[in-house]
């Protein structure tokens, strides 16, 4: 539901496909394996022809006249010198002596936290913390800028203010969602009482306010409903009443009509038989709406009782997502004051800057042309090509 720490942050990171390797031995001397691109010399003794300064080819390839073409890769300069007296041994059918030196070895990179990433020479027994030397030492921050100086004290002010309502907005979203599980659970008043003293007195009575409120409401769209439909039960019973003295009349109507024809009974006395009829028809024509209107005040009552339910369900998960938007608009406000301190070498309102950690990695050519991704340290040694990073994590920043 709520998150108690934000992710640590990487500065300098560099995006690259690699393949997650070991922990590399550490203050231990490398094997330095000769590469495409080192510039190498080669000297036979007594063949001058041969001897010189030769650049190994892109396929880590060298190619000496007579000798043929020789593959340096993964060998040392003494394993390449001892290939050569071999071929040449065999070439000349006597030893030669042949010294093999390197003049200029693949360069090395460093990125990260440094003042001048870069590209810069290798040399013999370099390790990490020369590298970064080499590169102008760590990368300084800007805080003597005066603008940045306001820039920090605001972004402090920022972090507290915003760890301050963070919290109010956690407490009313942890709120909302406890009303709105118990409201699909049907929990009484009491049990309600009991379940929300914890977000304390005033959330408490607004829970229970809300909730009296709509009990109240439903129970007197519960009662208009009951009443409607008892209206509507009397008037349909006067109606049927109405529908039986009307057959009556009828009845009646027709034998005074076969009487007249007769002669045995005045007109006026047909003449108020009609009307008796015609009154009777009228009342339970107007039975029938009351009826009517009766039934849709039953429905109407009916439907409002169904529907505080669903509206107050709507009231609760609007709050809940705008809640939601206001606690995820602060994090990110956090986060964003948070790391702004942090890279320009600030504290962070309640932390403290020893707990900045250095991450080494160096990220070296396998021989079989894959990238390994390798946890060093300030004294591990270099080979030629390998690329140093260096970043920072930066402390947890606690936004409870």
């Amino acid at each position: 539901m709520m998150l108690k720490k934000m992710a640590a942050r990487c500065a300098g990171a560099t995006i690259l496909i690699l393949l997650a390797g070991p922990l590399l031995a550490q203050n231990v001397l490398p094997r330095y394996e000769l590469g495409a691109g080192d510039l190498i010399s080669v000297s036979f003794f007594a063949n001058p022809d041969l001897s010189g300064d030769i650049r190994v080819r892109a396929d880590a390839t060298i190619v000496i006249h007579q000798i043929g073409v020789i593959s340096v890769a993964e060998r040392t300069e003494a394993e390449l010198q001892a290939e050569l007296s071999d071929r040449a041994r065999v070439v000349f059918d006597r030893d030669v002596s042949v010294t093999v030196g390197a003049i200029e070895m693949r360069p090395v990179y460093v990125m990260g936290e440094v003042e001048t990433p870069g590209v810069y020479p290798f040399r013999a027994e370099l390790t990490a913390q020369q590298a970064v030397a080499i590169a102008g030492g760590w990368r300084r921050t800007q805080t003597e800028n005066t603008g940045i100086v306001l820039r920090v004290e605001t972004e402090r002010q920022r972090v507290l203010s915003a760890r301050a309502e963070l919290g109010q907005v956690r407490a009313l979203v942890a709120r909302l969602q406890a009303e709105q599980a118990r409201t699909q659970a049907g929990t009484d008043v009491a049990a309600l009482k009991a379940d929300f003293q914890d977000f304390g007195a005033l959330e408490a009575a607004l829970v229970l306010g809300r909730e009296q409120l709509d009990a109240a409401l439903r129970a007197s769209g519960i009662e208009a409903q009951g009443l409607a439909e008892q209206e509507a039960a009397l008037l349909e019973r006067r109606r049927l009443l109405l529908d039986e003295q009307i057959a009556v009349l009828e009845a009646a109507l027709g034998r005074v009509q076969d009487l007249r024809e007769r002669g045995l009974v005045p007109t006026d006395q047909l003449d108020n038989a009609q009307n008796n009829l015609a009154d009777v028809r009228s009342l339970a024509l107007e039975s029938e709406a009351l009826v009517f209107n009766a039934r849709r005040a039953a429905t109407l009552a009916a439907a409002s009782v169904a529907s505080l339910d669903l509206e107050r369900d709507f009231d609760l998960a609007e709050e809940l997502l705008a809640a939601r938007r206001q606690e995820a608009l602060l994090r990110t406000q956090l986060l964003a004051s948070s790391e702004f301190l942090a890279k320009n070498g600030a504290t962070v309102p309640g932390e403290t800057q020893t707990d900045v950690q250095r991450i080494w990695v160096l990220y070296r050519m396998s021989g079989t042309g894959e990238t390994l991704r390798l946890d060093v340290n300030n004294a591990t040694h270099l080979l030629p090509g390998d690329t140093l990073e260096i970043s920072y994590v930066y402390p947890d920043i606690d936004d409870s």
